[in-house]
């Protein structure tokens, strides 16, 4: 069997239920515990694939099956110790009760946001949602770029050329800035609604937007019909009618709860000193009894105020200067602390059977994690002596790579290649034919100029033919062109460093978190062992219900 590794645990908490005879059929029994076909085959597709059991057939079956029971010994054993009372699983049980309560409300609320065909066929007719656009733009950081671009169209230039050497957009550009289609919406960008407004073949004016000024070219125009583009209609539209649905049902929640802020609090909390690190406001003691907002059934001091600001960042904080800010921010934490919970727990959603389910899932996998707690993670001791040693017996781990610094120009053709080096050997520059021409799709200057390591992803990434022509030109001088993954490359090598082995200073912590994994790995694997020794009267296994569900899949699979 492959190496246990504790995510794996984590991975198989599935949702037991059941329905239907095959499906209701036992494959394990651990203590009480019953694991039925369904819950086998649920938890299987749930696994993610590196976790997956390394064989085919039976003893694939075999060895996950092993990993529920395993899993459900950790629980077994947990129980056994009382965890399921213990102040830390308890309290982050209480947090996680609430965020199901909250999540069930919010969804039974939003079960109002679906849209009816009527409604779809409405939307579809009232904003013209029949017509699509096709549109390609040149993309410039100013009016008077756009207007140079511009002028050039007029003179005769093609537009997808030149939207490949001078469109900023380079996703579009490298496809002769040609946008794909778009249909008719509620708010769309400025070009896409620019170019609902031009004729098949026209070009527009500069067109402003937060990205810069587009030059719009409309390619082609077409007619969608209704039932094609029903589905994903639906979704926006549930979507912004789910938005508008919840934010009504907040804004009630606030009317209903009658909060009310304090003017004395407030301004207090205003002219208080903030610390200049943490951005945390200098209360005193007396200063955070002080009440920020008083509402139905409660109140919400200062104290409370500088609670909730502990838990978002410091970025935010600082955006916390006015009354305003403090008011909107203030609002926000009550509603997802206070509001929320107290609305779901009058709606009897602490009894919700979706809720009680999730929360008995969540009780196990949090009585497990604080079994690993006690019994691995709080057991390790990682010495000196032993980051030393696994430093010694796997130096090739902690060996940089050589790198080179490169100026490449990559072209789709060899012709363009072959025309671009002779512009060099005439006394180019290849750095900025590189900058104008190269096809690369990556951001800003590391489209033409970067670094490169003669590692697998390096490999990966370019080609191993670029990385060896790389690590095997001279320093200085133009190579190419070559033939390289998606295309051709006439590149210069700028710098080159040697392949150099990392001293133990460097890389201590990242050997010391290895050495730490495995000795989890190792513990985890022991414990386990006990355990299986310690309940083995406790298991029961049914391979013939195992083999069955092994002669479905053959059968499902034959089929298809």
């Amino acid at each position: 069997m492959k190496r246990v590794l504790f995510p794996v645990f984590v991975a198989v908490f599935v949702t037991i239920l059941g329905c239907g005879r095959r499906g209701d059929l036992v494959v394990t029994r651990v203590g009480d515990k019953k694991i039925t076909v369904r819950d086998f085959k649920r938890s299987v597709a749930k696994l993610p694939a590196k976790y997956r059991p390394s064989e085919k057939g039976l003893e694939a079956q075999k060895e996950y099956l092993s990993l529920i029971i395993d899993k459900e010994l950790l629980v077994l054993e947990a129980r056994e110790r009382g965890l399921d009372r213990d102040e830390t699983v308890l309290a982050q049980l209480e947090g996680i009760k609430r965020d199901l309560m909250v999540d069930e409300l919010r969804r039974r609320t939003l079960r109002k946001a679906r849209v009816s065909n009527r409604e779809l066929k409405r939307f579809f007719k009232k904003y013209r949602l029949g017509e699509q656009v096709r549109a390609s733009h040149i993309l410039v950081r100013t009016k008077a770029e756009a207007e140079a671009v511009l002028d050039e169209l007029r003179q005769g230039r093609n537009f997808e050329e030149l939207a490949k050497e001078r469109s900023i957009d380079k996703f579009s550009a490298n496809r002769g800035g040609d946008m794909g289609y778009f249909f008719r919406w509620i708010q769309m960008h400025p070009a896409v609604e620019k170019a609902f407004s031009l004729e098949v073949g026209e070009v527009s004016e500069p067109v402003k937007s937060p990205e810069g000024y587009h030059i719009v070219k409309v390619t082609e125009k077409r007619r969608v019909k209704f039932e094609r583009i029903k589905e994903d209609l639906r979704r926006r539209l549930n979507s912004i009618k789910g938005k508008q649905i919840w934010q009504n049902f907040l804004q009630r929640l606030k009317v209903d709860r009658q909060m009310k802020f304090d003017a004395e609090a407030l301004g207090t909390l205003l002219e208080v000193e903030t610390d200049p690190d943490t951005r945390l406001p200098r209360l005193t003691e007396e200063q955070k009894q002080m009440v920020l907002v008083s509402f139905k059934g409660g109140r919400w001091t200062l104290g409370d105020y500088g609670e909730a600001l502990k838990e978002v960042s410091p970025r935010v904080r600082r955006k916390l200067s006015d009354s305003t800010s403090v008011r909107l921010f203030a609002e926000w934490r009550m509603i997802e602390d206070i509001f929320l919970p107290q609305a779901a727990l009058e709606a009897g959603l602490d009894r919700s059977r979706s809720v009680l389910s999730a929360l008995r899932r969540k009780e196990e996998e949090l009585m497990v994690e604080r079994l690993r707690e006690i019994e691995v993670l709080e057991k390790v001791v990682v010495t000196p002596e032993q980051k030393r040693e696994y430093y010694n017996a796997h130096l090739e781990d902690y060996t940089l790579p050589a790198k080179a610094q490169v100026i490449d120009i990559h072209l789709e053709t060899p012709e363009k290649a072959d025309s671009l080096l002779s512009e060099i050997r005439r006394g180019a520059d290849i750095r900025l034919l590189a900058q104008k021409h190269s096809t690369l799709k990556r951001p800003g200057k590391l489209r033409y100029e970067f670094p490169v390591t003669d590692d697998r992803i390096a490999r990966n990434i370019f080609g191993e033919e670029f990385i060896k022509a790389v690590f095997g030109a001279e320093v200085g001088k133009v190579v190419g062109p070559i033939k390289v993954k998606r295309g051709y490359s006439i590149f210069k090598v700028l710098s080159r460093e040697e392949p150099r082995q990392q001293s133990f200073e460097e890389v201590e912590e990242r050997v010391s978190a290895r050495v730490k994994r495995e000795e989890q790995d190792r513990l985890l694997k022991e414990f386990l062992e006990s355990l299986r020794r310690k309940y083995s009267n406790e298991v029961v296994r049914y391979e013939d219900v195992l083999k069955l569900t092994l002669e479905e899949k053959n059968v499902s699979e034959k089929v298809l």
